[in-house]
């Protein structure tokens, strides 16, 4: 909030908007949630839960053996050092109270994060102002490297849209 706070006493008149990927669009989602003044989101590439991406990243780090339980009792020590519950990390209840326009973006061939993960947050939005963008063949890091083209000129017209949203009538 104070971020926001900060961007609004020096722009009065343009919209706020948050843009984030991986880790960083699951934090737009949850910002946008319980900030209202947030007027517009691009997630790039993100997860739905928690608990779901840990286990992905895990399968990483143990040779591609997925253990749930493994996984589960490292977060559970993991929020118990931190004082947090792992359990709150879920960009998908956030998704499923945002009424804002959010532009989604995900490879469909992300060796971190499953498409399938972003697509739960982008269908659980209640907005009709929802947008979706699959970037054929790109990974987790390289969506800009694969079609840099296409999504500029798609994110050019999401703020354009948001720009023209805000003047006054």
């Amino acid at each position: 909030k104070a971020v926001v706070d900060t961007v609004l006493h020096r722009t009065e008149s343009a919209p706020v908007g948050i843009w984030g990927a991986s880790l960083g669009g699951a934090i737009a989602l949850q910002s946008m949630q319980v900030d209202p003044r947030i007027a517009f989101g691009i997630v790039e590439s993100t997860f739905d839960e928690f608990e779901k991406v840990a286990i992905e990243y895990g399968a990483d780090l143990m040779l591609g053996i997925k253990s749930e339980w493994l996984t589960r009792h490292v977060i559970g020590k993991s929020g118990n050092i931190a004082q947090f519950d792992p359990q709150s990390v879920k960009p998908v209840v956030s998704a499923a109270a945002i009424d804002r326009p959010i532009l989604f973006m995900h490879g469909d061939r992300d060796d971190k994060i499953p498409i399938e993960f972003n697509r739960r947050n982008f269908e659980a939005v209640p907005s009709a102002q929802k947008q979706w963008i699959t970037v054929e063949g790109a990974r987790h890091s390289d969506l800009w490297r694969r079609q840099g083209g296409r999504l500029r000129d798609s994110v050019q017209v999401f703020l354009h849209r948001m720009e023209r949203a805000a003047l006054p009538q």
